[in-house]
């Protein structure tokens, strides 16, 4: 009883530390969705955001055409806020040209000039003196450049975030996940891995159920290749990568599903988000929808989904479909402890059910969590991940194996009411995990 009591307060330690990394991407999540939203559905890259900025400040390039300086360059563009010098000449040119008019010929065109000048002048707050109209064009060039530094402010909260995230420990299972993206239309590259699978060592012969692929050994075969960068080529799905750019599609279907494919797909690796044509690269930290909403925020709610299906795996074993049942042991309570091992598997656990599996303790550490085999999965309760090829390792969880030590010691010992109440004084105090299990089993 020993070795389940120490594993029981092993996994304890471990599902509240892996609900609370679960709660940190949520966390980032809520984070990223305020700053994404200033951003828009199609991301900008920073260079196209500085460029941004730097326009409303400046503007149009000011220099001498021919006797007076001027905007220079595409008549389109128009001067920034930040020149004032050229806006103010510009005023006290105009000035200069209403105060000039000749006014020697009748007392009314004298009047008038006097007006039209009074007209173009005005004292604002803080008494600047400025026209309307460049005015306007200022308080527009002006709000724009705040607008560019909310979004790079934006840009930069994502960035910081997507840090944190990949700082943490991501949580996948057999199931690998890579959470980067084949760029729309992006070329791949074609990998032979036959030389590359790795043998189980001896001690692993006859209880290895995955391949091992030595990226140090895979060939690359000549030429570029269209159209592979969809996840399936009738979907809308980009294809995962991990970050060396090889396809998890592939890796995944070679690894755990034993699919002898042709070639493993890999796409060009470079420095993300530049403009620079040399250093492009062809992965994605963002998942681009259909209708092109690229947000870093899709990633952290598929990752949400891995974390909260690998907590309820710790918790009540769901996703170890083809393990035993407390039940399955308890007739061997009054027999022998060593009996256990002839305990028989029945059935799949079901929905509500709880795995406990003494054939898991033998290496009592491993979780064994097979994971979702789609990043984008979104099947009711992970259904999923419990479909062929479903998860082979027997398995334990923290209510099994709370289940099965009340059970046996309150059942075997000579004073049942004296061993509960130190099985809860012992592992309830502040966990309250076990207070609920507890509560279910007794009807509460």
């Amino acid at each position: 009883m020993r070795l389940e009591i120490y594993t029981l307060l092993n996994w304890m330690l471990r599902h509240e530390v892996w609900m609370r990394k679960g709660a940190v991407v949520t966390d980032i999540k809520e984070q990223v969705k305020e700053t994404e939203r200033r951003l828009g559905t199609t991301k900008p890259t920073e260079e196209e955001i500085l460029k941004g900025i730097k326009d409303h400040i400046e503007g149009a390039e000011i220099g001498p055409a021919g006797d007076i300086w001027n905007m220079l360059g595409d008549p389109r563009n128009s001067v920034g806020w930040g020149r004032f010098y050229f806006i103010f000449v510009q005023l006290m040119n105009q000035l200069k040209q209403d105060l000039e008019k000749d006014l020697t010929r009748r007392p009314e065109i004298a009047e008038s000039a006097s007006t039209q000048a009074g007209n173009w002048v005005q004292t604002g707050e803080g008494g600047e003196i400025i026209s309307n109209a460049w005015k306007n064009h200022i308080d527009t060039r002006y709000n724009r450049y705040l607008s560019g530094i909310g979004r790079y402010k934006g840009l930069l909260v994502t960035r910081a975030n997507k840090l944190a995230f990949w700082d943490l420990l991501n949580m996948y299972g057999t199931y690998k996940r890579g959470y980067l993206f084949a760029k729309p239309e992006a070329l791949a590259e074609h990998y032979s891995y036959n030389q590359a699978i790795e043998q189980p060592s001896q001690e692993d012969v006859g209880h290895t159920v995955t391949r091992s692929i030595d990226f140090t050994k895979v060939v690359k075969i000549p030429g570029l290749f269209r159209n592979e960068y969809k996840e399936d080529p009738n979907g809308e799905e980009l294809l995962e990568l991990n970050i060396y750019g090889f396809s998890i599609t592939d890796i995944n279907k070679i690894r755990v599903e034993g699919i002898n494919l042709p070639y493993i797909r890999r796409f060009r690796v470079g420095y993300i988000d530049t403009a620079d044509e040399k250093y492009k690269s062809d992965v994605s930290e963002l998942h681009v929808t259909s209708n092109m909403d690229a947000r870093f925020q899709h990633v952290l709610t598929f990752s949400e989904k891995d974390w909260e299906y690998a907590t309820k795996d710790m918790l009540d074993g769901f996703f170890h479909p083809l393990s035993r049942r407390v039940e399955d042991y308890q007739r061997h309570f009054n027999i022998s402890y060593e009996k256990f091992s002839t305990a028989q598997f029945n059935r799949p656990i079901g929905m509500g059910e709880v795995a406990f599996d003494r054939e898991a303790l033998k290496i009592p550490h491993a979780l064994n969590y097979w994971g979702r085999k789609k990043y984008f999965d979104q099947s009711p309760n992970g259904s999923e991940i419990r479909q062929f090829p479903a998860n082979p390792y027997p398995g334990i969880s923290l209510k099994g194996l709370w289940d099965f030590i009340f059970k046996y010691s309150t059942g075997t010992a000579g004073d049942p009411e004296r061993t509960k109440k130190l099985l809860n004084d012992y592992f309830k105090q502040g966990y309250d995990i076990i207070e609920k299990t507890h509560q279910e089993k007794q009807g509460g």
